[in-house]
């Protein structure tokens, strides 16, 4: 329950240590934190199935939202210009054979180096993977996927673009936000019949294929008819749409294709959580902590798993199938230390900073002072 408190309600362990005073039941801030660094290290090896389940994926969804981390601010402070000084918290979801599973990283890397690191684990029989995301640079993989990947990109986002110029270019966006809202409407109608992947790209080719395509044509003439500033706010949100309209319109061609990346932005919401409630965390090593529980929290969320049903028995092997035995799994091994845990440890995945301490993680001294506040 300190774990949810922490890391899903986002509440800081010196809040909790008054709460806990209120009702009776006393726990200092320090000892919340050790008790969570145990059960993260109990997490680690679930953890890292879940980095594995995702990558075999039939999509991957993308994002980053900005985190604090005290002990990189004071290496910002002293860093030399050319530094890498960014702060992320880069949310993946996967989605597999009806589940979802949910991922997040914080640290210096963004989503396009977490996103490539996790598709590396991509076994060839899992086929081409679809990823969607926002058409940032941040987000394109890094290092180079060893798979087929299908790059889409959210449609939303430029449809947000037309959305924010309506007031100062009213004709032209009207016309842009009308053909949109049309084609996410066939997009919901597709949800609501519950048409399969292939019947879903048949119905959006029909309907949404030439309402896509007259747009095209119309942006097109825009530009070549000069009637649009291509330096102006409106230009640049038609050079968005055509810059890259393969990537927006993948559901035309892809069966199972997206059109955006909601799912991830939604799940970004836990860790914005976190840091409108708790403001930051104090080392590496505590953020990859609180990414670790967060992303077992979220999946299990997602599954549908009652965390007070479970029982304390030592759980088996996590099975090589969907995410729901996966989360099931997870939260089995949500308890105090015990013997025997060494028999759910995967090979599949090393951990992101080397090898120490309940997490692997190799980290230096004035951080464990620092994860310990």
């Amino acid at each position: 329950m300190l774990a949810l408190g922490r890391y899903y309600l986002g509440l800081p362990f010196n809040r909790l240590e008054g709460y806990q005073r209120l009702v009776g039941v006393p726990v200092a801030d320090a000892t919340q934190w050790d008790q969570v660094e145990q059960l993260a290290g109990d997490v680690w090896p679930v953890f890292n199935e879940l980095v594995y389940q995702a990558a075999q994926g039939e999509r991957l969804y993308e994002d980053d939202t900005p985190v604090r981390v005290l002990s990189m601010i004071q290496e910002n402070a002293v860093a030399p210009p050319q530094a890498r000084m960014g702060m992320y918290t880069t949310g993946l979801v996967a989605q597999r054979e009806g589940h979802e599973i949910g991922l997040y990283f914080s640290g210096r890397a963004n989503a396009g180096e977490n996103a490539g690191a996790l598709v590396q684990q991509r076994e060839p029989a899992a086929g081409p993977l679809i990823l969607m995301s926002d058409a940032l640079s941040a987000n394109r993989l890094d290092p180079a996927p060893p798979v087929e990947v299908i790059v889409c990109f959210c449609l939303a986002h430029g449809l947000r673009k037309f959305s924010d110029l309506e007031e100062a270019f009213p004709q032209p966006c009207a016309y842009v936000l009308g053909v949109l809202d049309q084609v996410f409407e066939h997009d919901q109608a597709t949800r609501e019949h519950q048409l399969s992947a292939d019947d879903r790209l048949a119905y959006h080719r029909q309907h949404s294929g030439p309402l896509m395509d007259a747009l095209h044509g119309w942006l097109e003439q825009q530009i070549e008819d000069r009637e649009v500033e291509p330096n102006s706010a409106l230009g640049k949100a038609f050079n968005y749409l055509l810059g890259h309209w393969t990537e927006l319109t993948q559901f035309l061609r892809v069966a199972g294709a997206p059109l955006d990346s909601n799912v991830v932005e939604r799940a970004l919401k836990l860790m914005i959580r976190q840091r409108n409630n708790s403001l930051f965390f104090a080392s590496a090593y505590s953020a990859q902590v609180g990414s670790v529980l967060c992303s077992v929290i979220a999946t299990a969320l997602k599954a549908g798993i009652n965390v007070a049903s479970l029982s304390g028995r030592p759980p088996a092997p996590p099975p090589r199938g969907p995410a729901v035995p996966i989360a099931v799994a997870a939260l089995e091994l949500c308890r105090p230390a015990r013997p025997g845990l060494g028999a759910v440890l995967s090979n599949r995945a090393t951990p992101v900073l080397g090898h120490c301490r309940l997490l692997g993680m190799a980290i230096p001294e004035q951080d464990m002072q620092l994860a310990r506040r």
